[in-house]
Parts: C-alpha cells; structure tokens; sequence
C-alpha cells in the first residue's frame, strides 16, 4: 500500500526555491577549501577563483549533474536481512549518536566512551525496525582515530548498516579497509555497502576539507555518500524560513555536483533536514522546534523534485525523557514520515540534540513503531469491510470470537512495546511506574541478555591489526608536525 504523502509546498513553491538556489550557486559561488574540488569544478565549466577559493557552478553543470544519480541506491547490513532500498516508498529509521551520554545507571551526564559506542550498537542491534547506527563519540580515544576505533566497536556489536562517523580522509580509508575486510574484499563491500561517506557542508555554501577529503575517498571506490548541510534559520540562512531553505539546497546541490564529477552515477543521499532555526533569546539552535518541520518537508519534497534520495535528522530541545521530548519527538517523526523522506536519524537523541539516551531511544522507538503503523494506513476491500459477517452476527452481536478476528488482528491492530495500556488497576499493582522507568528497566534488559551476531575471530584480529596500525601512523605524524 502506496503512503498519501503530505505536501505543504506547491510545485510552484519547491521550483522557486530550485531557481533561487541555481541562482544562488551561479551569482554567489560556494567555497571548497580542497584545490583538487576547484580543479575538478573548472574543468567542468565552473568559473573558479584560486585565490578565494569559491567556485561559481553555472546552472546547466548542476542539472546535468542530478541528471546522473540515481533514483535508489542499496545499504547493507553484514547479514543480508539487514540490507534495505534507499528512494522506495519506506522511511528507515536509524540511531543517533552524538558526544554525551545519559547514563543508565546513575543517571547522569557524561562523555561518551568506546564501550558506549559497542554498548548502544549491541543496544540498537536488538531493535526490530531499527535500519542503521549512528554512533556516540569514542572521547577516550586518540582523537586522530577515533572513527576506526568507532567502526570497531560498532561492527563487533551488531549486524546492521553503520552510519560511521568519519573525521578524515585518512580515517576514511582506514574504515574502508576495515569495512571491507568484514564483507570479505573491496568489490563485496561496493555491491553491499556497509558504510557510505557522509560529509555536511558547512552552511552558508562552504565545503571543507574533512567533507571534500571523505567523498573523494569514498566516491572514487564506489560507496554511495551523504550530502548534508546544517543550516541554521536566522543564522547560516535568512530569518525567512524560504530564503533559508534556498541557501540550505544550495549547500547540497553544489556538494552532489562535485560527488557526480568525480564519479559519475555514484548514488547520493540528499539532506537539508538536518537545518536548525535559531532562537534569537535563548541563542541556541533550534531542532524541536515547529518551523522546523517546513525544513523536513522540503528534504522530501525537493528529493523528489531532482530524483534524489533523502536523509533526514529529528531530534528533541528537551535535556530529559519528558513531556516536551515526547510532543517534539512525535510531531517531528509523523512530519518525517508522512512527507516521505528515505532515511531517518534520530532514535535516542537527548540533551537537546547534544547527545543520547537509553531510556529516549525506547521511547522514540514505540514513537517511530506507531508512526510506521500511520503511514502503512488500512486496507479498504470485501474482506476486511466483512459485510457478510457483520450481517451474520447482527445488532448487539459480538465479534472478538470470530475467525476473521483472529485472521486480521496482528495485522490490523499494532501492540505496544513500552506504553502502557493496562487498566489503572493493573498500573497501581505493578508500581504505577512511568514512561522513563520502563523504558530504563527494558534497555538495562536488552543489554544484559542481546547476543549479537559475532564476527569470527580472524577477522576481529584483522580490524584491531588495522586500529594498531592507525595509532602507529596518527603517532608519526604528530611527531613530525610537532
């Protein structure tokens, strides 16, 4: 069953931002730090200053560059279960990661560690409908290779796809290797891939060399990438939610024109749906916030207008599992859903957006799950208006018996997981516990009993060979700039 999408931008209005961001890139430019992505730009006809670095894309090098990626592309878990379609007619949600933690056991706010990386992958693997893992920051590793000791524990710990953070080129061929040594070689890891390079432009129109250094990396071996911006309303972008809008798809666009030079027809995910809008009292950008579901509509509806797939990032202002993350959460995922974006980031997002939560994670978790249930909708047919069964039992007749409730229950109807349905009886028996609290008792559950599939042991000694290896290098070059 087809999803009835939700469009709150006429065509008109998605084709008036398209030509303000064509305009934009043509008349502005945007800044590559890296001389290669100038070089690379001109010889396709962009007008390119060396010396400020900004490149000024023409309209016709930007449409024929969309003109290449694909509708749909496909990720893969290193279990063939986990692998799914990026452009179908399905929103796959994901982990949020992020540099603080909420701790399980005492409660309170910390850094995060490589045993929090391995722990919310083992967490995240146990979770029905959960597609990929983004992952907390290892801060208790050398900095210089952090995403290989990210990748390590992630890997370790689940089966599914890994959202990797990348901060280098360096790191980035080192979890290429990594990756590929787990899916058995670099063509196995191109046909299933287990990672794909994510890079954020850095609003407004700027790419810089952490970005511009993982998509050359990655695009040139053939893995599919993210091209995202953080915008910020009112900030990075005008205080006009339109003008915003424009700057945010330009950042993006100039990113997969630059993704489709350096390899044509490499699949590309397109995000502006991770765009803040400022709140010029509190001075924090905002990520809960209404407005900010006009920039969740768009991603979808500008990814449809040039074919592109999306990726899209929700997250809660609120610091707690609290009535405001759960308003914010739910308001911002049904958005998420019903206007169609592909992939979406953002289960266990907490400390206004800073960082992760177990007990959020559940919680957005049975959020999503009921989110899902909307989007599926109902069949309409002879065998589930049941005309003939209804006449047969007849008025004041009862039908929790029937075959036919039995045949369409699971299906019709969703359970619930961690919200509580019991009668207030029941709750007061069971020591009316609320929201957090389950959901503490469950994640303290899934991680003390979830056994993930392991990686054999060779291969495990492989990927600390190739961590060793990192820190070796990263030491040597530290050594030689100092």
């Amino acid at each position: 069953m087809t999803r009835k999408l939700l469009e709150p931008f006429t065509k008109d209005e998605v084709y008036q931002i398209n030509q303000a961001s064509l305009e934009i890139m043509e008349r502005a430019g945007v800044w590559y730090e890296r001389e290669e992505a100038l070089k690379i730009l001109e010889k396709a006809g962009a007008e390119v200053s060396y010396k400020t670095k900004i490149a000024k894309l023409p309209e016709s090098l930007v449409k024929d560059a969309l003109k290449h990626v694909p509708g749909k592309f496909r990720l893969a878990g290193r279990e063939r279960k986990h692998d799914f379609v990026v452009g179908e007619d399905k929103s796959y949600w994901g982990m949020m990661g992020g540099p603080l933690i909420v701790d399980l056991e005492t409660g309170k706010v910390r850094e995060t560690t490589k045993k929090d990386v391995a722990e919310w992958a083992k967490f995240a693997d146990a979770l029905d409908d959960v597609w990929f893992i983004t992952p907390p920051m290892a801060r208790d590793v050398n900095p210089m290779v952090s995403a290989e000791h990210e990748f390590e524990a992630m890997v370790n710990n689940s089966s599914k796809f890994l959202e990797q953070n990348l901060y280098s080129g360096s790191g980035a061929r080192n979890v290429f290797e990594m990756a590929s040594v787990v899916m058995g070689g670099d063509e196995e890891l191109t046909k299933n891939p287990l990672i794909f390079g994510a890079g954020c432009a850095v609003s407004p129109l700027q790419h810089c060399g952490i970005a511009l250094d993982v998509w050359s990396e990655l695009a040139s071996r053939g893995l599919p990438c993210l091209v995202a911006t953080e915008a910020i309303i009112g900030a990075t972008g005008p205080i006009t939610i339109a003008g915003s809008l424009a700057v945010a798809n330009a950042d993006v666009l100039s990113g997969i024109t630059l993704l489709e030079l350096i390899t044509p027809g490499i699949p590309v995910a397109y995000s502006i749906g991770l765009s803040h809008v400022m709140d010029m009292k509190k001075a924090e950008a905002l990520c809960g916030c209404p407005e900010r579901v006009f920039a969740i509509a768009a991603n979808a509806q500008l990814g449809r207008f040039y074919g592109v797939p999306t990726w899209v990032g929700v997250a809660t202002d609120s610091k707690l599992p609290d009535a405001q993350a759960g308003y914010e959460m739910a308001l911002s995922a049904l958005y998420t859903t019903m206007t169609g974006n592909h992939m979406v980031m953002g289960i266990g997002s907490s400390l206004a957006s800073r960082g992760v939560s177990y007990e959020e994670a559940l919680i957005d978790w049975e959020i999503m799950r009921m989110v899902s249930r909307i989007a599926k909708g109902t069949e309409v047919s002879e065998e589930t208006l049941g005309v003939d069964l209804i006449c047969e039992i007849g008025p004041g007749g009862n039908f929790i018996a029937t075959e036919h409730t039995l045949k369409h229950y699971k299906k019709e109807i969703q359970d619930a997981v961690i919200t509580d349905r019991s009668s207030v009886w029941i709750w007061e028996k069971e020591g009316r516990k609320d929201m957090a609290q389950r959901a503490r008792e469950m994640a303290k559950k899934i991680l003390r009993e979830h056994e993930p599939t392991p990686l054999p042991k060779d291969v495990q000694e492989r990927l600390s060979e190739i961590v060793k290896r990192a820190e070796k290098e990263s030491l040597k070059m530290s050594s030689s700039t100092s």
